[in-house]
């Protein structure tokens, strides 16, 4: 596992209890982001899978998101017909404000 984000600080509690690398990265610098894959590449190894989560925050508590909601939608997502399918499922509590 190597999580990245702008600031390292906020990944060094997960960091030290999974036993990961961290990487700094600017997600919206598309040359950072090449970066670090090379690094990741250099220091791990090919990532397998890759989950971009870059995203700004709004107030509310992870608790708000139905457990039950959240495993259904990876069920769709894994159970999809081959011929049309999503890769890509972005969960969001119904009260987020667009």
């Amino acid at each position: 596992m190597a999580p990245a984000a702008r600031d390292v600080e906020k990944l060094q509690g997960p960091a030290s209890e999974t036993g990961a690398e961290t990487f700094a990265v600017d997600a919206s610098d598309p040359s950072a982001v090449a970066k670090l894959f090379l690094d990741t590449e250099r220091l791990l190894a090919e990532p397998d899978v890759v989950i971009y989560n870059a995203s700004s925050r709004v107030s509310g508590k992870p608790t708000d998101l139905d457990s039950d909601a959240i495993a259904q939608t990876y069920i769709d997502v894994l159970s999809q017909p081959r011929s049309a399918w999503s890769f890509d499922v972005d969960l969001r509590p119904w009260t987020e404000p667009f």
